[in-house]
């Protein structure tokens, strides 16, 4: 009790799975609660389906709120479908966002690496993950039902990169590699809606 249902055996999301579930000091795996509660991961009481509602609500109730973003060196956060819809959800609420970052020159135009910043440039919700397929599915079709997938990545873009965004302010020196990276992105989802267009018509 307190697990959800493993991702499929081997796979990367399996190996995520079994990494995260066990103490990274002790490797023990966490102890679960001893509770005969049940764990309801769909529907109206799955307790985590509803974020965005909590940080919403908290969001006006706490005026002190503030959310701390733990970057990882390879910034891996940002590959994650909960993370960056959780990030958005407090930019949009105007929840304050504190960053930590683990490698900082990773940051710096001079010595940092190039990769890195234009995977952020070109990040898309779309290519997330998550440990469970469920959870990404649910997560993009609510996406989709309310401002859709273009307008949500540009809100992960400001979130990330505007003036009060979690790096606006560290990226100075990158604005050339910057607006390369969106005129590509622009191009790839033009080719990918002509692709759709084309196949509709077939």
């Amino acid at each position: 009790n307190g697990f959800p249902p493993e991702p499929p055996r081997d796979s990367p999301e399996w190996l995520r799975f079994q990494a995260h579930a066990c103490d990274s000091l002790t490797l023990q795996r966490h102890p679960c609660c001893a509770c005969s509660e049940p764990k309801c991961w769909e529907g109206d009481h799955s307790e985590t389906n509803k974020f965005d509602d909590i940080m919403k609500l908290l969001s006006l109730r706490v005026p002190s709120l503030r959310q701390v973003v733990a970057i990882d060196r390879n910034f891996n956060l940002f590959s994650r479908v909960w993370c960056v819809a959780e990030l958005v959800q407090a930019h949009q609420s105007n929840i304050d966002q504190n960053v930590c970052l683990m490698w900082r020159r990773s940051l710096d135009a001079n010595t940092g690496d190039v990769g890195t910043y234009l995977k952020l440039a070109t990040l898309s919700v779309s290519d997330c993950s998550a440990a469970r397929a469920e959870d990404k599915d649910r997560i993009l079709h609510k996406i989709r039902a309310t401002c859709g997938i273009p307008e949500f990545d540009a809100r992960l873009q400001s979130t990330i990169f505007g003036d009060n965004g979690l790096l606006g302010k560290d990226l100075v020196g990158f604005d050339v590699i910057y607006a390369a990276a969106r005129a590509a992105m622009r191009v790839k989802v033009a080719a990918a809606q002509v692709e759709q267009a084309q196949a509709a018509h077939v």
